[in-house]
């Protein structure tokens, strides 16, 4: 066989268990938290129609497809729900509904970016309220506290500021999608490569000097609106997505996020065309490498674009590799276990007080290996992360005892072996 068949392919890769335990941890304590705001799950196929996905703008070039292309493994978990409320008429709405899983993506291979990556989503479909987009950035605000998210700041727009930006610097409707195309690149390629790329696309340097101040606006909340009720001065659309976004951060005070942890940035474009209202990233500093660790919005049109009633939406998607890349997630250890030790004469009496432990909910499990020495099975039990080793040999077996070794505390006793399995179970638990 050669070499390369035993690496992973380009764009995956393998978790070993310490990673793949915080994996896990990120997954299950962001799955505590929808459940806690009233999320319900919701499961779909790793495979979608390849009709629907190259239909959304974005993906078209991003997908990895199966079958001959009449199957394209599921880029995002947020189109796959449409279809499901599409097709699915009688689910109860508003419905609020999650999903945990791996999506995979045709991209380039980068810092926190793969083409199987793990993303965490919670929707509420059904709802127009702004209440809806509040209950979303208080559950981002609060998976960014549970997951444990230094430094991270939530980067709030509307995208119809940006519409009626557009609208109002008479940008004609065919090119609206590629400035803001361009308009999103600001950050990666400065205003200079933006200011060129506006040119060729036919934008004025008047109106581009406008569409500069509007994406560069700055500073604390109450100003930056200021700025934009300025600049959108004379568009209804522009004026009544202000008075949305002014509605909605003012929820914001009221349900006590900090001020250091969000900020009204209008140059959020986020670049999949499908949203139609809010829309926020959510960025770790120190990181920014990785690019955004979470992120969301409204997206009212999509159900009905795919043949389903029109159905308003919006949410959030929780990057679980991308807070990997970021540093996040090392607090979710290994878990630490207990080591079962006997010898020749004691494998029975070994087996059945693992098996005692585990009925009493402890982690527990026999040595396995082939080293018959007491010094080897406590290296075996320090490399393998166990936090306790219980010994049964022959002189335990003689006397009724056990033998309980605390690796992270290095300490040893013997006790009956009446009372060994409540003494284990009270260390470890």
């Amino acid at each position: 066989m050669k070499n390369e068949a035993l690496t992973s392919p380009g764009g995956f890769r393998d978790y070993l268990p310490e990673e793949a335990a915080q994996r896990r941890g990120m997954t299950g304590k962001a799955e505590r938290v929808f459940v806690r705001f009233g999320f319900v799950p919701l499961e779909t196929p790793a495979v979608e129609h390849t009709e629907l996905i190259a239909g959304e703008e974005g993906f078209a070039k991003q997908t990895l497809t199966i079958e001959g292309g009449a199957l394209t493994l599921r880029p995002e978990h947020t189109l796959p729900l449409a279809r499901v409320m599409a097709t699915n008429p009688g689910i109860k709405k508003p419905a609020k509904l999650y999903r945990i899983g791996p999506v995979w993506r045709g991209e380039r291979q980068q810092a926190g970016r793969f083409k199987e990556f793990m993303q965490a989503d919670a929707d509420i479909v059904g709802s127009k309220s702004v209440l809806a987009d509040v209950e979303i950035l208080a559950l981002t605000y609060t998976l960014i506290k549970e997951l444990g998210v230094a430094n991270a700041v939530i980067y709030i727009n509307h995208r119809k500021l940006l519409d009626g930006l557009l609208k109002l610097l008479k940008v004609p409707k065919a090119e609206q999608g590629n400035v803001l195309r361009v308009l999103d690149k600001t950050e990666k390629i400065g205003w200079d490569g933006v200011l060129k790329e506006l040119k060729k696309a036919g934008v004025g340097m008047k109106e581009a000097r406008v569409m500069k101040s509007f994406v560069t606006a700055s500073g604390k909340p109450g100003s930056v609106l200021q700025k934009l009720q300025e600049l959108l001065k004379g568009n209804a659309d522009g004026e009544a997505a202000l008075a949305e976004l002014t509605e909605i951060v003012g929820y914001l005070d009221t349900l006590k996020v900090p001020g250091r942890a969000w900020r009204i940035v209008p140059g959020i474009i986020r670049g999949l065309g499908y949203y139609t209202g809010l829309v926020f990233e959510v960025v770790a500093k120190g990181h920014e490498d990785v690019g955004s660790v979470m992120a969301g919005g409204r997206y009212d049109k999509m159900v009905g674009s795919i043949g389903g009633a029109d159905m308003p939406a919006v949410g959030v998607s929780v990057g679980i590799d991308r807070l990997l890349a970021a540093g996040v997630g090392a607090e979710n250890k290994l878990p630490q276990g207990v080591l079962v030790v006997s010898d020749e004469t004691t494998v029975r009496d070994g087996l059945m007080f693992a098996d005692e432990l585990r009925a009493a909910g402890v982690s527990a499990a026999p040595y396995l290996g082939k080293d018959k020495t007491i010094k080897g099975k406590l290296s075996y039990a320090a490399a393998s992360g166990a936090r306790i080793v219980a010994i049964i040999g022959a002189e335990e077996k003689k006397n009724g005892t056990v033998t309980i070794r605390d690796m992270e505390a290095r300490s040893q006793e013997t006790c009956p072996r009446a009372e060994a399995r409540a003494r284990v179970k009270k260390r470890v638990l």
